[in-house]
This record gives C-alpha cells, sequence and structure tokens, in this order.
C-alpha cells in the first residue's frame, strides 16, 4: 500500500490497476512456491518414510502369515 499512499493523485483506473496486478503476482507466486517447493519435498518425504513403514508392515504380515 506504500505506491497507493504516496500517489494519491493517481487516477482510480491506475489504483485499481496495480491492486489487481499485486493480486495476481500473489497467487502466481503461491502456485509456483507449490509446484517448485511443496510438491516435490513432499514426494520426497513420504517415499523417504511412509513408504518404507508401508514395506515393514508388508513384510511382517508375510512373515505371520508364513509361520
Amino acid at each position: 500500500m506504500n505506491w497507493a499512499a504516496q500517489h494519491t493523485d493517481a487516477p482510480l483506473g491506475t489504483h485499481i490497476w496495480v491492486a489487481v496486478s499485486i493480486f495476481v503476482a500473489s497467487i502466481a507466486v503461491a502456485y509456483a512456491s507449490v509446484k517448485v517447493w511443496d510438491l516435490p519435498i513432499r514426494a520426497w518425504l513420504s517415499a523417504r518414510f511412509l513408504h518404507r513403514k508401508r514395506q515393514a508392515d508388508t513384510v511382517a504380515a508375510v512373515e505371520k502369515a508364513v509361520q
């Protein structure tokens, strides 16, 4: 809001354009951070911790069934 406070004499259309541009840019940054950071880290953590537990549970179930 610093730009809007410093440019009080700017036309209303310019204020709206700046506000909409900032909103769209923030949505784009959020989407990019989800795609580039969150999803790969989430997949890596799932592969690292959840699958190992599932494999251990599966091995334990198979060993129990064999006995």
